[in-house]
């Protein structure tokens, strides 16, 4: 691959022996650290990595780092089995082993604990979600079902955005950055301690980044405004540790609506921004008991108000979310975790000629629990995991979601795993009493209808995985999966005027496939990492809805990343991406090439050339949703500037 010829041809002219010791560091964690590292997505309690009964990946903070990445999703890229797309410059479609969407509904996403979920469409609004890259500390991916910890539409995957502690984050940092498409960007965090034992944070970031042209090579206005910002207090009493956080945003993007015309060429397009903005507060305790058993009690509320396309005219949502965890030993060899929640949901809506909701004024409740144990069968050797997660949805009633895991480590440097699970996707306000108009026809216009009594979509995936560190420089990890989806939202369409599409729930679809993640330390300045992604989805019947697509997935996935370190203080990290074509013939496949140079030009000092998309002036990944315009992404140089102090 490229990303290999550039860094060994860099590699060539670099003496190791002229290496100072500082030059000389490892460019991220090492593999031993990997190995142990602790995470907690897939129990909701800490693990070692290497035990961990499922497919997990974590993008560290050095990852992030080094990639260039200005937002989340394209930092999803590098992950085996996601599929990231961009469709304009403030929407991506993600997803986790296949059914990609721009409304994608079977992915579950959490911001520091924080369900980031929409009852819309059961998805997320990515252009509402972002963080000070910064200061994440990592972030979690689990691809395939999580829903016996998380509960409903933890589908096909779970992604896990962790950031630092307060204590972590002292002192103060400033980047900024301009450039083609990235326009302007500044963020900024200080970090101080306000007592012993308190620590606190604040942070606040603004950026514009400008638009690029549609599939048949027009420019169109697609800039994106955007600021946010927030806080952070953690603090300790005894065995007790405590958080409290929150965030406010404001953004504006302008997007493309093609509407019918009774005239030639029998269409239009307008332009409209689309605004987001909204914020939330979130309170955590911990409380380590005298049996070393911990309970935790998390609360948060969220405010989230859209207006636009995708909104359908005017959206307001507040969600108020409580849970409660305990997690004990109650004897050697079993760790048991189990807990309640509570969400409520308020959505507010001013119905419009495009979308409408009956009533325009509704509350959902969510109510759950959940027990899992974790079973030593052999002492750090084999281990089995069983648990369920019980819901009751304002939607479809009570709902099941069981699973069973097993990890055996055969030694130190092998481990295998398996898994099989039962997972559901609730409906969402669309497909329960939402009504939809799409684009139309001269004669004319399609209207997609909620249906009250919708089912819950069900899953059941069969898992397996075999991770192996060959040697202490170089570890693989390998998972295969088969997914089984059963009563799959699909159409059911009534040839009336205007025609009407309702929701039914009978479309069902096989998926498989297996994935690759690689890790090698070539030298103490130079790490290659990469992953291939296999998938293969099969449905029984076409059950392509406005809001969710079928199989618009890329069968074939690769990517290479290069980390190498060079003399006086300069990094280069290459990433090469290569995505298949979509399945439906839609969009081609194609190779991307990123590129980041970063010389450290003072203590506390970093200077940043970097360049994305490299390989194409203009390509597009992914295909608009009903009535908007779908966009090609072009070739973005940037410079950026850090400073720490």
């Amino acid at each position: 691959m490229c990303v290999s010829c550039v860094a060994m041809l860099a590699c060539s002219s670099v003496n190791a022996q002229e290496l100072d010791e500082e030059t000389q560091k490892l460019l991220s964690m090492s593999l031993e650290d990997i190995v142990n590292m602790q995470v907690t997505s897939v129990s909701k309690r800490s693990e070692k990595y290497r035990e961990a009964a499922a497919a997990i990946y974590v993008i560290n903070k050095e990852d992030i780092r080094r990639s260039g990445a200005t937002q989340i999703p394209e930092l999803l890229r590098m992950v085996p089995g996601m599929q990231v797309a961009k469709v304009g410059t403030s929407r991506w479609a993600v997803s986790a082993r296949g059914f990609n969407s721009q409304f994608v509904n079977k992915l579950l996403v959490l911001i520091d604990g924080r369900s980031v979920y929409t009852p819309i469409f059961s998805g997320v609004y990515w252009d509402a979600q972002d963080v000070l890259l910064e200061d994440v500390e990592r972030i979690e991916v689990i691809r395939g079902p999580g829903a016996t910890l998380w509960g409903a539409n933890a589908v096909n995957g779970v992604i896990n955005i962790i950031t630092k502690n307060a204590e972590d984050a002292q002192g103060s940092m400033v980047t900024a950055g301009v450039g083609k498409q990235e326009k302007a960007f500044v963020g900024a965090r200080t970090g101080f301690q306000i007592d012993e034992e308190v620590y606190a944070k604040t942070y606040g970031k603004f950026f514009v980044r400008g638009g690029g042209r549609n599939l048949s090579g027009v420019e169109q206005n697609d800039d994106w405004r955007r600021g946010q910002g927030g806080f952070r207090a953690d603090w300790k009493k005894s065995k007790s540790k405590y958080t409290l956080q929150g965030d406010v945003y404001s953004g504006t993007a302008d997007v493309s609506l093609v509407t019918p015309t009774l005239t030639a060429p029998y269409s239009q397009s307008i332009e409209m921004d689309e605004e987001s903005f909204g914020g939330n507060v979130l309170f955590k305790w911990d409380q380590t008991l005298d049996n070393d058993s911990v309970t935790s009690f998390q609360a948060y509320y969220d405010v989230a108000q859209r207006n636009g396309i995708s909104a359908g005219g005017n959206q307001d949502i507040h969600t108020l979310d409580l849970d409660f965890q305990h997690a004990l030993t109650p004897y050697h060899g079993n760790e048991i975790t189990w807990g309640i929640g509570y969400r409520n949901i308020h959505g507010m809506f001013d119905n419009t000629e495009l979308a409408a909701f009956t009533p325009d004024d509704r509350y959902t409740h969510l109510y759950s629990m959940f027990l899992q144990d974790k079973i030593t069968l052999i002492p750090d050797e084999l281990f089995f995991t069983i648990g369920s997660k019980l819901e009751h949805n304002s939607h479809t009633g009570f709902e099941v979601q069981p699973s069973a895991r097993a990890s055996y480590l055969i030694d130190e440097k092998q481990t295998l795993w398996a898994g099989v699970s039962r997972a559901v996707r609730t409906p969402n306000l669309f497909q329960d009493d939402g009504e939809l108009a799409a684009v139309g026809t001269p004669v004319g216009f399609v209207k997609q209808v909620g249906r009250r009594g919708s089912d819950s979509e069900e899953l059941i995936a069969y898992e397996a995985g075999y991770r192996i560190q060959p040697r202490s420089d170089v570890m693989f990890d390998i998972a295969v999966f088969y997914n089984d989806y059963t009563k799959l939202a699909n159409n059911v369409t009534l040839l009336t005027t205007p025609v009407q599409v309702t929701v039914g729930n009978s479309g069902s679809a096989q998926v498989y496939g297996s994935e690759v993640a690689v890790n090698w330390e070539v030298t103490d300045y130079w790490e290659l990492a990469g992953s291939y992604s296999y998938i293969n989805i099969k449905p029984d019947k076409t059950f392509e809805t406005i809001v969710t697509t079928d199989v618009r997935t890329p069968k074939q996935q690769l990517n290479v990343r290069s980390y190498l370190d060079l003399p006086y203080d300069l990094e280069l990290t290459n990433l090469v991406y290569y995505v298949d074509e979509i399945v439906n013939g839609t969009v081609d496949s194609y190779i991307r090439f990123d590129t980041n140079l970063t010389w450290e030009a003072s203590d506390g000092v970093e200077l940043s050339l970097i360049g994305q998309n490299l390989f194409d002036d203009y390509n597009d990944e992914f295909v608009a949703n009903f009535g908007e315009i779908a966009y090609e992404n072009g070739r973005t140089i940037f410079g950026k500037v850090r400073i720490d102090f």
